[in-house]
C-alpha cells in the first residue's frame, strides 16, 4: 500500500513536471505559429526588392527593360494611329456620301452660272452693235463718241476673256477624288470676276447709250427748231 502511494506520488510528480517543461515550449511554438506569416512575408518582400536592385545594376536587365517599354510604345503608337486612319476613313466616306447626294445640284447650278454668264455677255454685244448702227443710219453727232466706244470695246474683251476663262474652268465633280473643293473655289471665284467684268462693260455701254440718244434729242431740237423757222 505505501508502494503504491509512492508509485502514485512519483507519478503525480513527473506529470507536474513534464507540464511544467513542455508549457513553455508550447507557449513559444504558439508564438512562433502567429508570427510566422509575418515574417514570411517581410523575408519575401525583401527578397522581391534584392531582384529589382538586382535587375536595376545589371545591363543585360536593364536592356530588356528598354526593350520591352520600346515595344509596348510602338504598340500602343500603332494602336492610336490605326484609330486615326479609321476615324479618316469613316470621315471620307461621309465626305463622299455627302458629295454624291449635293453633286447633280452642285453640277447644275455651275451649268447655269456658266450659261447665264454667256448669255448676258451676247445679250450686250448685241446692244452694242445695235447702238453703233443706229449711231450711223441716223448720222448721229455724238460727243465723244469715239472714246465711249474704245471704252465699251475694251471692257467687252475684257469681259469676253473672263467668261472664257470661267467655262475653262468649270469643274466635272467626280466625289472620288480631293480636288473637287478646290476646282469650285476656283470656279467661283472666275465667276466672280465674270460677273465683274459684265457689270464693267454694261456701264460703259449705258454711257455710250446715254450719249446717243442725247445726240439723238439734241438733233430733233434742232431740225424741230429749224422747221419752224422756216415756217415763219
Amino acid at each position: 500500500m505505501a508502494i503504491s502511494k509512492k508509485i502514485a506520488a512519483v507519478l503525480v510528480l513527473s506529470v507536474l513536471a513534464t507540464s511544467a517543461v513542455s508549457s513553455p515550449v508550447l507557449a513559444h511554438n504558439g508564438s512562433h505559429d502567429e508570427d510566422e506569416p509575418h515574417t514570411t512575408t517581410t523575408s519575401q518582400t525583401t527578397s522581391i526588392e534584392d531582384k529589382v536592385k538586382a535587375r536595376a545594376s545589371s545591363s543585360d536587365d536593364t536592356q530588356a527593360d528598354d526593350k520591352l517599354k520600346a515595344d509596348f510604345q510602338n504598340r500602343a503608337k500603332q494602336q492610336v494611329e490605326d484609330l486615326k486612319k479609321n476615324a479618316k476613313q469613316k470621315t471620307q466616306a461621309a465626305r463622299q456620301t455627302a458629295c454624291n447626294e449635293r453633286k447633280n445640284g452642285a453640277e447644275q447650278r455651275i451649268t447655269s452660272i456658266s450659261t447665264n454668264t454667256a448669255r448676258f455677255q451676247t445679250k450686250l454685244d448685241s446692244i452694242f452693235t445695235k447702238v453703233q448702227a443706229y449711231k450711223t443710219d441716223k448720222n448721229l453727232t455724238v460727243e465723244n463718241y469715239d472714246t465711249l466706244v474704245a471704252a465699251v470695246t475694251s471692257a467687252q474683251s475684257a469681259s469676253a476673256d473672263s467668261i472664257a476663262a470661267l467655262k475653262g474652268l468649270q469643274p466635272t465633280i467626280d466625289c472620288t477624288k480631293d480636288t473637287n473643293a478646290q476646282n469650285v473655289a476656283a470656279f467661283r471665284t472666275a465667276a466672280q470676276d465674270s460677273r465683274d467684268k459684265l457689270k464693267a462693260y454694261m456701264k460703259s455701254l449705258k454711257e455710250l447709250l446715254k450719249a446717243v440718244r442725247d445726240a439723238k434729242q439734241s438733233t430733233q431740237t434742232q431740225t424741230k427748231t429749224e422747221n419752224e423757222g422756216s415756217t415763219n
